[in-house]
């Protein structure tokens, strides 16, 4: 990515003050990498809203597949039910059960 390029995308500015010992710190951690107290600060503050959001995805496919799981699980609850009801011999149903909702999902 060019230089202008990189221009043209940050055309926001961003600013807040910090303590003169923050201030160390963060030019500590930014002269140990290479680069000036604001491009570091730039780039933990972008990095950290990136990990933020990584983080509310994963706790939503988490929260997803936990939803799902107990889906099954009451499905293979009512399928049973069902099935037991119809005079099917409740190892048989246990067995449909297993094989076609639990350990084929």
């Amino acid at each position: 990515m060019s230089v202008r390029r990189t221009a043209t995308l940050r055309s926001r500015s961003v600013s807040f003050r910090v303590t003169e010992d923050e201030y160390r710190e963060l030019t500590r951690h930014a002269n140990a990498v290479g680069l000036s107290p604001g491009e570091f600060a730039r780039l933990a503050t972008v990095q950290r809203v990136q990990n933020r959001q990584q983080q509310f995805i994963e706790e939503e496919v988490a929260a997803i597949r936990d939803d799902q799981a107990r889906l099954r699980d009451d499905l293979a609850t009512v399928t049973r039910a069902i099935l037991v009801a119809l005079d099917v011999p409740e190892p048989e149903a246990e067995r449909f059960v297993r094989e076609a909702l639990l350990l084929g999902g």
